[in-house]
């Protein structure tokens, strides 16, 4: 039924719209997103990747830690 199928699409459609919105709006300030790291930090220091969450439960997280 296309009501249950659009009940369940529309809200993640809805997120990308957002995040490409407010991407284009930071561009448009001229702001850039954070730099990414190369070298790893400590696991307990705030991720370099600017989500404000400890290395370990984010980036460290994705790349199997150090």
């Amino acid at each position: 039924d296309w009501k249950q199928f659009l009940a369940h699409t529309m809200p993640p459609f809805r997120r990308l719209a957002e995040a490409l919105r407010a991407e284009r709006h930071a561009r448009q300030r001229g702001v850039t997103a954070p730099s990414r790291c190369t070298s790893s930090p400590g696991r307990n220091v705030p991720c370099p990747c600017g989500s404000g969450r400890k290395f370990k439960h984010c980036c460290g997280a994705r790349h199997g830690g150090r």
